[in-house]
């Protein structure tokens, strides 16, 4: 049964991995995937609005299988509902209004047994502003090249606790 249930979270998280290609003079990004023999619960997007806000998110459900899975499918579909949102020319989402977002969809889906770790990162690709929320997750890193070709590598900072709690 274990088995079976394992096979199954791998293939609802497979699908979660459908990312668009991003190729710009200024930024490219791609992706490359590969899953662990316990599955479930990870789960890392990115999306592109309106030409301009680059949005990366990664979040892991505490625990495997077809459990986490679910979680992690609804806080996909989540974000992708958000997409037309981010699109809109007049949008003003923060990222901690989005994480909010999530948080209550972690909570319900979860019912506060599965919580998620998570961060969200919005880089303004004409500015370069970077907006960061992390919920219990490693830090992000961003790494970039100055102007005299050094590689540069900044750790964000950041701390709240972990989605989907009751408390």
């Amino acid at each position: 049964r274990l088995e079976s249930e394992m096979r199954l979270a791998a293939t609802v998280q497979s699908q979660l991995f459908q990312w668009e290609r991003i190729e710009r003079d200024d930024v490219i990004l791609g992706n490359y995937v590969q899953m662990a023999d316990s599955t479930g619960g990870d789960w890392a997007h990115y999306h592109l609005a309106q030409e301009r806000y680059l949005y990366m998110i990664c979040g892991d459900v505490v625990g495997h299988g077809l459990p986490s899975a679910l979680v992690v499918s609804a806080v996909a579909g989540c974000f992708e509902s958000l997409k037309a949102d981010l699109d809109a020319p007049d949008h003003k989402f923060h990222v901690r209004e989005i994480m909010a977002r999530v948080h209550s969809v972690v909570q319900a889906a979860g019912r506060g047994n599965f919580p998620m770790t998570m961060f969200l990162i919005k880089l303004d690709l004409m500015d370069g502003k970077v907006a960061y929320a992390c919920a219990g997750h490693p830090p992000a890193r961003i790494v970039s090249i100055s102007k005299d070709g050094t590689r540069v590598v900044r750790r964000l900072r950041g701390r709240a606790d972990y989605l989907g709690s009751h408390v």
